[in-house]
């Protein structure tokens, strides 16, 4: 079984060399091990530390490339360079633990999964955890919480992104894994999860010489790509109409638990924030939704209403109030929100 790690790199010439030595280091040796480095037009010594590794690990490949400005090139670069049995995609200023691939090819041998997750550690930031607590070893994604780990940071089966020719969007930065990761989970055969070991090292350095993508400002055109790119990329999976339901299903679960706490709880502008509302308006009436409307918890078709025939201060109002003692009522044994519109969609 052969690994293929993917890198894209972009001007990490401070970390990029504990990153290859965390790969270069791993316990399933380097016979069974490709790794395929994009420099994506890296102007500090990225480049030329990049090339130092591969002159001297035969099994290390080295693409040089223009900058394209986000992380989705450098991959679906990878994706087509790619030899190995399974592909994982790590980031330049991240690397992984030691035994990391050793521990995930188990989960291949024990469950042939299309997908493994390895358990994350955080380095100065937070990390996903649901994933890990809410299901077993080995699960399908129809009625998980997969969603709630949507980076690429994971190991795929290479002939799943080849055979449905899943790829990483190119003209956005923020948010571009998923897409990519709503196409792998749903043609996915079963996901397996490595909860005992920290598998990928999850960076948030301090002092790295450039400001991280995660870390720069969003604009709410630049939030909604991701949201906009995904429920386009659910509408065109090739399955039935039942599953592709369950999946937006699923999404808007995210969404009403993810992004709209971003939207509310972010330091956006004001015009920002009503843009971001304002597509998802138009996202709710495009995709259909009641179409799977009766599956929401009644605290999320209320969200969905309050989008749907409100307006932001609207949505915001019921979200501080459901925080706040004394901003609920109780009548007939039920609980509805006070502020107006929230309880007369509640009260029918």
């Amino acid at each position: 079984m052969i690994f293929t790690v993917a890198i894209p790199v972009y001007n990490d010439q401070n970390t990029i060399r504990d990153c290859l030595d965390s790969v270069v280091n791993q316990t399933v040796g380097e016979d069974k091990l490709e790794i395929i480095c994009v420099n994506d037009g890296s102007t500090d010594k990225s480049g030329n530390i990049l090339d130092e590794y591969m002159s001297k690990y035969k099994f290390i490949k080295v693409i040089h490339q223009q900058n394209s400005g986000a992380p989705g090139r450098p991959r679906n670069k990878a994706i087509e360079a790619a030899t190995g049995d399974y592909i994982y995609f790590l980031d330049g200023d991240d690397y992984l633990g030691p035994e990391a691939l050793e521990k995930m090819e188990e989960k291949i041998v024990q469950y042939q999964s299309d997908i493994i997750i390895g358990r994350y550690e955080g380095i100065n930031r937070g990390v996903p955890v649901a994933v890990f607590k809410k299901n077993p070893d080995c699960f399908s994604f129809p009625g998980s919480n997969a969603l709630f780990t949507m980076s690429a940071q994971k190991l795929f089966k290479r002939e799943l992104l080849i055979k449905h020719n899943i790829r990483f969007p190119e003209h956005f930065s923020l948010g571009e894994d998923q897409p990519f990761m709503i196409q792998a989970y749903a043609y996915s055969n079963s996901i397996a999860l490595v909860k005992d070991y920290p598998c990928y090292y999850l960076t948030n350095h301090q002092t790295i010489g450039r400001v991280q993508l995660t870390k720069k400002p969003l604009s709410g055109e630049s939030f909604m790509f991701r949201i906009e790119e995904t429920l386009a990329s659910i509408e065109l999976l090739n399955l039935e109409i039942d599953k592709k339901r369950l999946i937006f299903f699923h999404y808007w679960e995210r969404i009403m638990e993810v992004e709209l706490s971003a939207l509310i709880s972010k330091s956006f502008l004001i015009e920002d924030k009503i843009f971001i509302f304002n597509k998802l308006k138009k996202m709710l009436d495009k995709y259909q939704y009641l179409d799977y409307y009766q599956q929401f918890s009644s605290r999320h078709k209320l969200l969905l209403r309050l989008i749907e025939k409100g307006q932001l201060e609207d949505l915001i109002s019921f979200w501080y109030a459901e925080k706040q003692p004394g901003n609920m009522v109780v009548q007939h044994g039920k609980v509805y929100p006070k502020p107006e519109l929230a309880y007369n969609l509640a009260l029918h």
